[in-house]
This record gives structure tokens, C-alpha cells and sequence, in this order.
């Protein structure tokens, strides 16, 4: 099931601050109880672990973070026991990207530094920009402009090589343009 075939609003755009912010919060409360049903009803372990994923995500963004952590907790661990490392990378980076929001950047920092050596191997090579994309955000919440830059730009380069969509190269360019901005304004950096 992709986010297509939710019955509710799960869009979202992207403030100045690069955080998501749902269209109609209600719209993705009602979507997230929708994920919460469909899982009750697969006894899929991968089925289960994708849905917890995504719950755990949109649940970040409806600003329930403690929630989003105890669910994105449990994707991992379905992942865990269903022997699918893709997915255990994807759910410690959504993770640690909600570590990020609730300002614990101890544990975001140490996530993204164990998927830094992590993103190299052969089978997760193709979540580089994914990688590189959410690294950078986490560094600019933390004042960090001109790592996240070079985050960004590498994502963004990436993302260029491996022709990806419109959408994707936009939200590397947009970043690196918030966060040119940011530098420019405020000047500050660790």
C-alpha cells in the first residue's frame, strides 16, 4: 500500500525551518488511524513492518513524538526479526530524524553516525541521498550550516547522478537554499 491508496490528505510541504508539515493535520490524524486498522488486519511481517514505518513517520509530522518513537521502536524490531536490513536502515533513520524533532540530537547524532558506515554497503548504496538528505537536516537543526550544506549538496549531487525525480532533486535544492539563507543571516555554526 502506498500513501496513493490512503483515503486521506497525507501531503505535506516543507517550512523554512526544512520540517514537514501535513496539509490537514486532521486529514493525516484520520490517515494514521487508517494504517493503525490495515495493520491489525496482515499477519505480514514485512506488510507490518512498512506500515509501522510509515505510521511512524506521519505521526512526527502530526507532531506525536513520543508515539512516532514507540512505533518507529517496533518497525524495527519487525524488521529485525524478519531479517530485512533495508528496512531497519529506513526506520533508525526515521528514528533518529524524530530524535531531531524532539531536540535529543545525543541520540540523532549517534543513529546517523552508525548508518554513516552503514549507507556504504553494496545492498543499502541506493539510500544514499535519503541518508545524506535527512543527515543534513538534523545538522541544520542544530545550527550546523555548513556540514548540512555539504549534506545537502551531496545528497543533491546523488540524486543528479542517479536521475532521480523532479521532487526529490527540488527538496535538495530547496535545503541548500534554506539553509544558504539561514547561514547568511544568522551566521552561526558548531
Amino acid at each position: 500500500m502506498s500513501t496513493k491508496t490512503i483515503p486521506y490528505d497525507m501531503g505535506f510541504i516543507f517550512d523554512e525551518h526544512l520540517r514537514e508539515i501535513p496539509n490537514c493535520t486532521e486529514e493525516m490524524t484520520k490517515g494514521i488511524a487508517y494504517l493503525k486498522e490495515q495493520l491489525h488486519e496482515t499477519e505480514d511481517q514485512t506488510e507490518q513492518t512498512r506500515l509501522l514505518g510509515q505510521m511512524g513517520v506521519y505521526l512526527r509530522m502530526v507532531g506525536s513524538l513520543g508515539e512516532s518513537c514507540e512505533v518507529l521502536k517496533k518497525a524495527l524490531s519487525h524488521a529485525r526479526q524478519a531479517q530485512l536490513p533495508q528496512r531497519m536502515f529506513v526506520n533508525q533513520l526515521r528514528l533518529a530524524h524524530t530524535y531531531q524533532w524532539m531536540g535529543n540530537f545525543s541520540r540523532s547524532n549517534e543513529i546517523f553516525a552508525r548508518l554513516q558506515r552503514e549507507v556504504e554497503k553494496e545492498e543499502l548504496m541506493h539510500l544514499r541521498s535519503f541518508f545524506y538528505q535527512h543527515q543534513g537536516k538534523n545538522l541544520f537543526d542544530q545550527g550546523r550550516y555548513i556540514e548540512a550544506r555539504d549534506c545537502f549538496r551531496t545528497a543533491l549531487a546523488i540524486r543528479r547522478e542517479e536521475g532521480a525525480d523532479e521532487e526529490l532533486l527540488a527538496s535538495s535544492e530547496k535545503a541548500l537554499a534554506v539553509c544558504g539563507h539561514k547561514f547568511r543571516v544568522d551566521g552561526s555554526d558548531v
